[in-house]
């Protein structure tokens, strides 16, 4: 069902922690060379609508948010920490748009990437931002279990089921042209949907040959692999096209795991990552993937350790990286209409 209220209560401490997370810079980069190929219309705003999505792991809600082309006036409304330009339930502007899903990394939300949502909303795409259960910032009890690795994928499948059975959004989106952007737990995310299978046992080596690492080898992956099989249960076909910001759980993968992963994929890995370990992660995972990915090293980027006292969720600082929304703009410019062309 919608829910028509714009409130979020976030909390002085999460509040702070959040501004403090600037993950929707690094995936502004991801997207220069991925997203929207003409100027917006001048007329032409983001609508905001939040939707409730049933979580099939283990009941309870996805709270996403829906952002999409709309010709009504926005106005700036202040959630949290964030100031977002946007028309709050308005009607989605007529056609068959292109329809993208942000995957979060761990610990983040469905705002965290708003301005690339509202970006990409200006420019004709239907977006939507779950709040993946049990994996963001107000709750991280899923780590490391089968309720975060293998239902973040399932989060996703039952998002787009939502959004294409809508009675509203489903008329405005071009199921023929379906996309995923994922950062660290979100690109691990991003694979298993279009079709990696990730092998935990694998995690064992990993973590002899790395034993420092406290992100894979000091929590519960190590401890009690999933016991998830038969991966091809999530994999989703609908989506056409990936774009993988530093994904997680680079080790799990080897070429038997990604063998199925045909679609076009774009690769980033920040080269002053202190947690996605190199060369086991972005880098790895384009060694195994069975075709070569658009492969991008971000200079000075990286995802950094938690400040003390903040929740436990990987940041991404990029100080030297940050472009203007001007200049994503005219960067993005004709990138994505050759990529929409080879999802039909």
């Amino acid at each position: 069902m919608l829910v028509m209220s714009a409130r979020l209560d976030l909390g002085p401490e999460r509040a702070r922690y959040l501004r403090a997370r600037p993950l929707h810079s690094v995936v502004f980069l991801l997207l220069l060379a991925t997203v929207a190929a003409a100027e917006a219309p001048a007329t032409r705003q983001s609508g905001f609508t939040r939707l409730t999505v049933a979580n099939p792991m283990g009941g309870g809600a996805i709270q996403t948010v829906v952002w999409y082309p709309t010709t009504a006036p926005a106005s700036l409304i202040k959630l949290g920490p964030f100031d977002l330009d946007v028309a709050i339930n308005s009607e989605p502007e007529a056609g068959a748009h292109p329809f993208i899903v942000i995957s979060h990394g761990t610990g983040g939300s469905n705002l965290g990437h708003h301005d690339t949502a509202i970006y990409l909303a200006r420019h004709g795409f239907v977006v939507a931002t779950p709040m993946h259960p049990g994996d963001n910032f107000q709750d991280t009890s899923a780590y490391g279990t089968d309720a975060q690795l293998f239902g973040r994928p399932r989060h996703v499948k039952a998002v787009l089921d939502a959004v294409v059975a809508h009675p509203v959004f489903g008329r405005v989106v071009d199921t023929a042209r379906i996309g995923i952007v994922g950062m660290s737990a979100g690109g691990y995310t991003a694979l298993v949907l279009v079709g990696g299978k990730p092998d935990f046992s694998k995690l064992g080596a990993y973590c002899r040959e790395q034993p420092a690492d406290p992100w894979v080898c000091g929590g519960r992956k190590s401890e009690a692999p999933p016991g998830v099989t038969d991966w091809a249960l999530v994999r989703d076909p609908r989506i056409k096209s990936a774009v993988l910001l530093a994904p997680a759980l680079g080790p799990a993968f080897d070429r038997a795991g990604l063998a199925d992963v045909r679609v076009p994929i774009r690769l980033y890995r920040p080269e002053a990552d202190e947690v996605l370990r190199h060369p086991y992660n972005a880098e790895h995972v384009r060694l195994m993937l069975p075709r070569a990915p658009e492969y991008v090293e971000l200079p000075g980027a990286g995802i950094r350790r938690r400040p003390r006292g903040a929740p436990r969720a990987p940041q991404c600082r990029d100080r030297r990286l940050l472009p203007s929304d001007a200049s994503v703009g005219r960067a993005a410019s004709d990138r994505f209409e050759r990529r929409t062309t080879a999802w039909g």
